[in-house]
């Protein structure tokens, strides 16, 4: 062991030394610091001065220790009183009078009231780390304890620094190894990709296609859910000079609000581990390829006027990168017009992409495409559609679009093996025709109708692309009355 260190320090080296990530780290300092200090939790966060953001690294309390990486704020204030921070170790007594503590304060971490201990950890030249160490309720740090916790501060420097680089290289791992996974995909996927309706109800969409294919100006797709923008826009991508390039598409919606800024350009990476690494983001991510995002509007302030830099094509980052920004939104004519990020944008070309009841003539083929698809991924003999649903597909006016026609298709093929399918979407017709039509009892119609919409959105019921939009309902109210109507729902349940 280091002669350098006193016996309690050694100890800590060699029970530190152990931990792989923040979150142990964090939870096995909790542990060392409880056997003589009255510590209730230990919470970390990181200064990357380049960028000026407080990101959190994690936290440990009674209940163990977890990775956190949110952002805490940019603030000037307190970016000055992290950066000027005086001593290596500050006694405060309580967390709400220190600036450096208010990011937690803030954000609901640490009590106000609580007692704290602040450790500054210098990691490189680059990054430096606050340990904030709040007392348990009731209780009061005194100058005792302050120097048990300088005894830990040298032996925290340098695991905190082994544990970031190994979260950095475990992440890095896992961004490569998806990468390589959905561009793998994405390349099967899009040579000879097929748009049903290209020479049809989507002609005219298609020829808006081809022809600012060859353009590098951002593109706007707008329809209705399930009408297929994502299918669009990834043909866009490969009729391009960049089909040999990256195709990443994103919905922000459904990204923690703290990680899109980096989900979208990279940057620091999370509890600051040494660097910056952009490869983290979107962008840097599809060097020379394509960002296709959905949920744009949900983007914060500061992020919107990032990304309408990338849009304008003025960013720094988009000339590093040279990526095609495209934009698919559910929102559809006049209600599109108000998008935040195309505030005073006029660079982009938009699309509208029409919904499935105004083609009609595209549901044939798209039947028989779904039918070939399905009964070739399982093996079976291809059935013929009986005229009558061939029929009842074309009046029923199809809420989900495609979507909601695939979802059809799949389930009619898993209800029967006969020669002849049906498809399983009369009830509604039925009730409609009136006359002689068989009644049936209103719960069954109801049934039936939120079964059909779960089918368009597979099972998903919150979200903007949820069954509970799609029937313009709250995702509470769904559930109760699914509940009602005995209609399961939940992780494993097919419709």
């Amino acid at each position: 062991m280091d002669k350098g260190l006193d016996p309690f320090s050694s100890k800590a080296l060699a029970t530190l030394a152990g931990a792989v990530t923040v979150q142990g780290l964090l939870q096995r300092t909790r542990e060392l610091l409880r056997t003589t200090c009255p510590v209730s939790l230990t919470a970390l966060y990181c200064v990357d001065p380049d960028s000026a953001v407080v990101r959190l690294g994690g936290l440990a309390d009674q209940d163990g220790g977890r990775r956190d990486e949110r952002e805490l704020g940019d603030t000037p204030d307190i970016i000055r009183a992290v950066q000027t921070i005086g001593a290596p170790i500050q006694l405060a007594r309580r967390a709400s009078l220190s600036a450096a503590a208010k990011p937690l304060v803030q954000h609901g971490l640490i009590a106000g009231d609580a007692s704290l201990i602040i450790i500054r950890l210098i990691i490189d030249e680059s990054l430096f780390s606050l340990l904030f160490v709040s007392a348990e309720p009731g209780k009061e740090f005194t100058a005792e304890h302050g120097r048990v916790c300088k005894s830990l501060r040298l032996p925290l420097a340098i695991s905190l620094g082994h544990c970031l680089k190994h979260d950095r290289l475990r992440d890095r791992c896992r961004c490569f190894e998806a990468d390589i996974d959905y561009l793998g995909r994405s390349r099967f996927e899009g040579e000879g990709v097929e748009v049903i309706g290209a020479d049809l109800g989507l002609r005219t969409v298609m020829n808006e296609i081809r022809r600012v294919a060859g353009s590098d100006c951002p593109l706007l797709i707008r329809g209705e859910p399930g009408v297929g923008k994502g299918l669009l826009a990834k043909t866009s991508h490969f009729l391009s000079a960049r089909q040999r390039r990256p195709y990443l598409e994103c919905q922000l919606r459904l990204v923690p609000e703290g990680q899109r800024g980096g989900t979208l350009f990279g940057g620091p990476e999370p509890a600051g581990s040494g660097g910056p690494d952009r490869r983290a983001g979107l962008f840097p991510r599809a060097t020379g390829g394509t960002v296709a995002l959905r949920g744009v509007e949900s983007l914060a302030a500061p992020l919107r006027q990032r990304l309408r830099g990338i849009i304008e094509g003025g960013a720094d980052l988009q000339v590093r990168t040279g990526v095609r920004c495209m934009l698919l939104d559910d929102r559809c004519g006049e209600r599109s017009e108000g998008l935040p990020v195309l505030s005073g944008t006029s660079s982009i070309v938009t699309i509208d992409v029409p919904p499935l009841r105004e083609r009609r003539e595209d549901i044939p083929r798209l039947l028989h495409y779904f039918l070939e698809r399905v009964c070739l991924g399982s093996n079976r003999q291809l059935p013929v559609i009986d005229q009558a649903s061939l029929q009842r597909c074309l009046d029923y006016h199809w809420p989900g679009n495609v979507g909601e026609l695939r979802a059809v298709v799949e389930r009619a093929l898993l209800l029967t093996t006969e020669e002849v399918l049906r498809l399983p979407i009369g009830v509604e017709q039925e009730a409609r025709q009136g006359g002689s039509a068989k009644l049936v009892h209103l719960d069954r119609l109801v049934a039936d109708h939120i079964r059909r919409a779960l089918q368009a959105t597979g099972g998903k019921i919150a979200g903007p692309d949820g069954a509970a939009a799609l029937l313009g309902v709250n995702p509470s109210t769904l559930r109760k009355r699914m509940r009602k109507l005995q209609i399961p729902f939940g992780r494993g349940v097919t419709y």
